[in-house]
């Protein structure tokens, strides 16, 4: 068998989700990218985070962005809570387990 340069042109089937179980199938994806120094952009992660299509909240969503992608997304950016949480455990933010008597 030949070593195939352009698998993706036979292949119908790129963005239909085929195969893929229905409570995980995504109507969309979010990036995120950070700005690079030589003014270009890099994706932060490897993936993107899917709107799954089951989810009624993420399907709602990723139907409003689809409307206008760059507009909303800008919209969305100033209401949207970004955080960071380390894996490193906190000092004392475990659980408090009740004592057994």
């Amino acid at each position: 068998m030949a070593f195939d340069k352009n698998p993706a042109a036979g292949n119908t089937n790129n963005n239909n989700n085929s195969g893929i179980p229905a409570n995980k199938k995504a109507a969309g994806f979010l990036n995120f990218y950070m700005p690079t120094d030589n003014g270009g952009k890099r994706k932060i992660g490897t993936t993107g985070i899917p709107l799954r299509e089951a989810n009624d909240n993420e399907r709602n969503l990723a139907e409003w962005l689809a409307v206008d992608p760059e507009a909303r997304v800008k919209l969305l950016l100033k209401t949207m809570i970004v955080e960071y949480n380390s894996v490193e455990p906190v000092e004392g933010g475990g659980f408090a387990l009740p004592a057994i008597e």
